[in-house]
């Protein structure tokens, strides 16, 4: 890259954290992930990236789909990671990879859609907003409205019951040819 900015991965947060969090009390959730102004972090030269829409994609099977690389021609680039990793490299290969879990997940929630666009489903989660309702707008496969199970009004505004079984999780693991540590929670990337 000729002109290096600094980036700042969000949302790297690994599977469990998201299960737990999404079907739990969900507007609590989106309210105190992350307590950032993005537009004060754009002035500063950061680029914001969030990337946990794009975790575990079952389509993407190949390990190029799998992996993140950043790279720099002239400066370092300096990982940190919630759990003390500390990494500087020209190049940073972030790889996602399926591990098992010790004991089988099923999780619950309630569904509403497809919508055919984020806009149309934007429209639908407003409008539930104005009754109480806080849907998480999702995009699995389509667009989608997600609450969690224990919301009692969900099936009276046409929401469908789901039940999945989950058998691993997706873990960031910083790799290279002589590094493989795995990441946990809120990753940063920077060039200073």
């Amino acid at each position: 890259m000729k002109h290096l900015y600094k980036i700042v991965l969000l949302f790297l947060l690994h599977f469990p954290l998201i299960i737990e969090n999404i079907y739990g009390e969900t507007k609590e959730f989106n309210d105190s992930v992350l307590k950032i102004n993005p537009d004060n972090e754009l002035k500063k030269g950061n680029l914001l990236i969030g990337l946990k829409q794009h975790l575990g994609d079952e389509k993407k099977k190949n390990s190029i789909a799998k992996t993140l690389l950043f790279e720099s021609d002239n400066d370092f680039l300096y990982l940190t990671s919630s759990n003390g990793i500390l990494h500087k490299s020209r190049q940073i290969k972030i790889r996602l990879r399926n591990v098992s879990l010790p004991k089988k997940r099923i999780i619950e929630r309630f569904t509403l859609g497809p919508f055919a666009s984020f806009e149309s489903a934007k429209r639908k989660s407003n409008l539930l907003n104005n009754v109480g309702l806080y849907p998480l707008i999702v995009f699995p496969n389509s667009w989608e409205l997600w609450m969690p199970i224990t919301n009692q009004l969900a099936e009276k505004y046409k929401f469908k019951p789901q039940k999945i079984l989950y058998k691993f999780e997706i873990v960031p693991f910083l790799n290279s040819e002589f590094i493989n540590q795995k990441l946990e929670g809120t990753i940063s990337i920077s060039s200073n």
